[in-house]
C-alpha cells in the first residue's frame, strides 16, 4: 500500500483527470463520473512530451467519455488517426457509483528505442451524509480489484486505485485526504493484485456531508512501472527495442464492497443510514443500486471538458 498526499495525484501522467475533477469545484453538482483513454506514442516524459498549461508533460494523445467526460469510451491502434505501425493497442474504460472499469493492452515491435503505452482511466465522485451516531466518527471503507498485470518480451503493464474524501468536491484538493495503491508487472510495485477486499479508514462527521472520490487508471506496452513514480508525478516509461506486450485489465472492476461506520469510541454503527447526492443507494455493503438518471443529469463536468481533452500532437 501506498499512500499519498493529493498534490501528488495532481501532477501524475494522466493529470488531465485533475483537470476534469477541478472544472466540478465551480458547479453545485455533488457528483460526477468520469472516463478517458489514450496512448503514448513516442514521447518520454520530461524530455520529449508536450508540455500543458500546469507544467506537466502529456501523452500523445487522449478522448473523453462521450458524456461530457462520462460514459463508456475505448480507443485502439485502429481508431485512432495516428496510423502507427509499431504497436497496436486497445483501451477502454467505463464508471458508474461504486464501480469503476479500465483496460488497456498492447504489443509492439520497435526498430529503435521508443516508448509505446496505452491508458485508460475512470473516477466517480458522490456527496454523502451519514446519519445514526454523532459528533465525528470513521468509516471503514473496502473496495475489490478484480484484474490482471502481465508483461512479455520486457513489456508490461501497471495500475493505481485511489479513494479520497474531505469537504472540496474537487477530488484531488490538498484539502482532502487519500489513499493511493499501485501495481506493477515488475518494478517497485511488482507483486500479485490482492485478492481479498483493500481496506481502510476515513475520517468523517456525523450529519455532515462529505465528498467521496474513487479513482482507477491502468497503463500497458514498453516497460512501465508506475503510473506515478517518476518526473514528479509522471509515468515511469523506459524506452526499448524489439518485441514485447503488456496488460493491464482492470475492466473486471474496481467495486465498492463495504461502507462500515464507527462511532468515537471505533464501535460499529450498523443501523447507519446513508444519502447520497447522486441518488445512488449505499450501504455498509458499498454500493446497493445506481440512481436513476435524469434529463441532462449528466452535464456534470463543465464546459471546460473538452479544452481538457484535446487531442495532442504527435511528437
Amino acid at each position: 500500500m501506498l499512500r499519498l498526499q493529493s498534490s501528488l495525484v495532481w501532477t501524475l501522467t494522466l493529470s488531465l483527470v485533475g483537470v476534469v475533477i477541478s472544472s466540478q469545484s465551480a458547479n453545485a453538482d455533488p457528483f460526477a463520473l468520469g472516463t478517458g483513454v489514450g496512448a503514448n506514442l513516442g514521447c518520454i516524459p520530461d524530455v520529449t512530451c508536450p508540455d500543458n498549461s500546469n507544467g506537466d508533460n502529456e501523452d500523445d494523445f487522449s478522448i473523453a467519455g462521450p458524456n461530457n467526460g462520462a460514459g463508456y469510451v475505448s480507443v485502439s491502434n485502429l481508431t485512432d488517426t495516428f496510423g502507427d505501425t509499431a504497436f497496436t493497442y486497445f483501451a477502454e474504460a467505463n464508471a458508474s457509483f461504486g464501480k469503476l472499469q479500465a483496460g488497456a493492452s498492447g504489443n509492439y515491435d520497435l526498430s529503435s528505442a521508443s516508448t509505446r503505452d496505452a491508458f485508460a482511466f475512470a473516477y466517480v465522485t458522490d456527496q454523502l451524509t451519514l446519519t445514526g451516531g454523532t459528533g465525528s466518527g470513521t468509516l471503514d471503507i473496502s473496495f475489490l480489484l478484480d484484474g490482471v498485470l502481465q508483461g512479455a518480451g520486457g513489456g508490461g503493464g501497471a495500475m493505481f486505485a485511489g479513494v479520497t474524501w474531505g469537504q472540496n468536491p474537487d477530488g484531488f484538493d490538498n484539502s482532502n485526504e487519500s489513499q493511493v495503491f499501485q501495481y506493477a508487472t515488475s518494478g517497485p510495485h511488482a507483486g500479485p493484485v490482492p485478492s481479498d477486499p483493500v481496506v481502510f479508514s476515513a475520517s468523517f462527521d456525523w450529519d455532515k456531508p462529505f465528498y467521496l472520490t474513487m479513482f482507477l487508471a491502468v497503463g500497458a506496452g514498453t516497460p512501465l512501472t508506475s503510473l506515478l513514480d517518476c518526473n514528479g508525478g509522471d509515468a515511469c516509461l523506459t524506452p526499448t527495442t524489439g518485441t514485447g506486450s503488456g496488460t493491464a485489465d482492470f475492466y473486471h472492476t474496481m467495486l465498492l464492497s463495504g461502507l462500515v461506520p464507527r462511532d468515537a469510541n471505533g464501535d460499529p454503527v450498523l443501523n447507519a443510514q446513508f444519502s447520497s447526492g447522486s441518488g445512488a443507494t449505499y450501504s455498509i455493503d458499498g454500493i446497493v443500486a445506481q440512481p436513476v438518471p435524469e434529463p441532462g443529469s449528466l452535464l456534470l463536468l463543465g464546459t471546460g471538458m473538452a479544452l481538457a481533452y484535446k487531442r495532442r500532437r504527435r511528437i
